[in-house]
């Protein structure tokens, strides 16, 4: 399994190419979009009812399909016609995503694990296992990046953060999470930082004393894109044409 430096190099697709209704997020018409364009893919996984792995942001599935209730309450079977934005785009499999996508882009795969940690790492491994594209995992969890630094360490790893301030969380985890305190021991390849927090003191220590990545996420206009750059190694965007890594 190769380590490339894409992670560094091109801009990478907030869940896929999308546009408003007409081409819905984490679809696999938002993941043609974004393979025509050549760039890398960002995208969700959670898990349904019955441990079912599909791709799919948000915890509940009302924004995106009309349906009311949270994703976890529901089996594969009761959600898989679902359209998404009322298109013909359906909530796809991570294992229907891998073959679409076979390796013509890299992927970047975070987990939705703060509430299923310990059941999805292993069964996203079991799929990645004999995917032969480029990917890298990523997650707001921190026990599930470690799990990956323990149980499959060729695996790209990256942990996912921010100033948290619109999560409910007490102001001591509110700061260790925010300064990335859990690094010394989950270890990961690259991080994930909220655009709003890049002139954090802990982005710029990391950036002036360490050789770990910093992605920012999600950068919304050429504007982002400028100010980011001057503090992140690559950006995590959408709604724009990037320039960025543009050959």
């Amino acid at each position: 399994m190769r380590k490339a430096n894409w992670i560094t190099i091109e801009p990478i697709a907030h869940r896929g190419l999308h546009h408003a209704g007409e081409i819905p997020e984490n679809s696999l018409l938002a993941f043609e979009k974004a393979i025509e364009a050549n760039f890398p893919i960002e995208f969700d996984v959670q898990l349904t009812k019955d441990k079912q792995l599909i791709v799919f942001h948000d915890d509940d599935l009302l924004r995106l399909t009309g349906r009311e209730g949270l994703v976890s309450n529901f089996t594969w079977a009761e959600i898989k016609d679902l359209s998404l934005f009322g298109t013909q785009q359906k909530i796809p499999l991570l294992s229907e995503v891998l073959e679409f996508v076979r390796g013509r882009v890299p992927l970047l795969i975070e987990l939705k694990s703060l509430k299923q940690y310990g059941v999805m790492e292993p069964l996203v491994m079991e799929l990645l296992g004999t995917y032969e594209g480029d990917f890298a995992i990523q997650s707001f969890n921190p026990k599930t990046v470690y799990w990956f630094k323990k149980n499959a360490p060729e695996v790209r790893r990256g942990y996912l953060s921010g100033p948290m301030d619109d999560e409910d969380l007490t102001p001591p985890t509110r700061f260790f999470l925010s300064n990335l305190g859990p690094l010394p021991v989950i270890q990961p390849d690259f991080i994930g930082y909220d655009k709003k927090g890049l002139n954090h003191k802990i982005i710029h220590l990391i950036k002036n004393y360490s050789h770990i990545p910093v992605i920012a996420w999600t950068i919304k206009a050429r504007e982002e894109e400028e100010e980011a750059l001057q503090l992140a190694d690559n950006i995590i965007f959408e709604g724009f044409q990037p320039f960025h890594g543009r050959r």
